[in-house]
């Protein structure tokens, strides 16, 4: 897994979400700040610790939820994909993106996905990172045997 290579692409959409001043059927701008903040400084804490304990990692999850539909309110949804992504990581991210939206089908390999949606890729990061936090109890659990 790529943690910071996904954390740079949390905090870019972030960044985003808190400078577009057009968006709308959103809460407050303060609540909008406000959430965000609190997903920068988990997401800052991942990239420092690689850990979040379990309230901060449901918190994690909540915010990323809220950043993806912070992001599809906007007019404009592209997001090109950053330059460190070689060609296969970024195929890789496409096949796992279909089976986590369950239409594998729709997998193409000849897909150029250097440019998607910025929810797309913030949905498949949430999913990512479920799995990793999934992973992240399993060997605490097993470490108590």
């Amino acid at each position: 897994m790529y943690l910071k290579k996904f954390n740079d692409i949390i905090f870019e959409l972030i960044d985003e979400c808190l400078n577009y001043t057009a968006f709308k059927r959103l809460d407050s701008l303060i609540e909008r700040k406000t959430k965000l903040s609190e997903l920068s400084k988990l997401t800052e804490k991942l990239n420092n610790e690689f850990y979040l304990n379990k309230k901060e990692r449901e918190t994690f999850i909540e915010l990323m939820t809220f950043l993806s539909e912070c992001l599809s309110r906007k007019g404009c949804n592209d997001y090109e994909m950053p330059k460190n992504f070689s060609k296969s990581e970024l195929d890789k991210i496409n096949k796992e993106f279909h089976d986590f939206n369950s239409d594998p089908e729709e997998y193409n390999p000849k897909e150029d996905f250097s440019t998607t949606s910025d929810f797309i890729i913030i949905f498949y990061i949430k999913e990512k990172y479920s799995i990793y936090f999934k992973h992240l109890d399993l060997s605490k659990n097993l470490k108590k045997f």
